[in-house]
C-alpha cells in the first residue's frame, strides 16, 4: 500500500492493489491459518464499514483496519489522525499508524497546524497538576 502512496495512486486504489498483492500470500501455507483474522481487509469492506464497525482496541488486526479506514475517510492529514483518536481505545497506537499513512500521501512535513492550548504536553502538566 506505502509503494503505491509514494507512487502517487489515491488511497482506496492504493489499498486495493494491497489486497490483490497480499491476497496471494496469505491464501499459501503456512499463512493461510491466518487469512480469516484479514476477513474484512480482504474482503474489500473497509470502505463501506461504519465508523461504529471499527475496533481501535491494539490488536494489530484492529490497528490495521482502523487506520486504513481513517486514511479512506479523510482527505487531510489532519482528519485522518483526528478520525484515529477519536475512534478511541487504543489512539496512540491507531493514531501514529495512521499519521505515517497520511504522512506518506500528504509529505513529511505534513502536520496539524492547529492545537488547542490544553492538548499541549505543557496544558496535560497544568490539568494534572490541578486534579491532584
Amino acid at each position: 500500500m506505502v509503494a503505491a502512496l509514494l507512487g502517487g495512486i489515491e488511497p482506496e486504489e492504493a489499498y486495493l492493489r494491497a489486497v490483490e498483492t497480499t491476497q496471494n500470500i496469505y491464501i499459501q501455507t503456512p499463512y493461510s491459518e491466518e487469512l480469516t483474522e484479514f476477513s474484512r481487509v480482504f474482503k474489500r469492506e473497509l470502505p463501506s464499514l461504519s465508523e461504529a464497525d471499527i475496533r481501535s482496541s491494539g490488536y494489530v488486526i484492529d490497528t490495521l483496519e482502523a487506520s486504513i479506514w481513517c486514511l479512506l475517510k479523510s482527505s487531510s492529514f489532519e482528519g485522518s489522525v483526528l478520525k484515529a483518536v477519536n475512534l478511541g481505545e487504543d489512539t496512540d497506537t491507531t493514531a501514529t499508524v495512521t499519521g505515517g499513512l497520511a504522512g506518506v500521501i500528504r509529505g513529511a512535513c505534513a502536520r496539524i497546524d492547529h492545537v488547542e492550548p490544553d492538548l499541549t504536553l505543557w496544558g496535560l502538566r497544568e490539568v494534572y497538576l490541578r486534579n491532584k
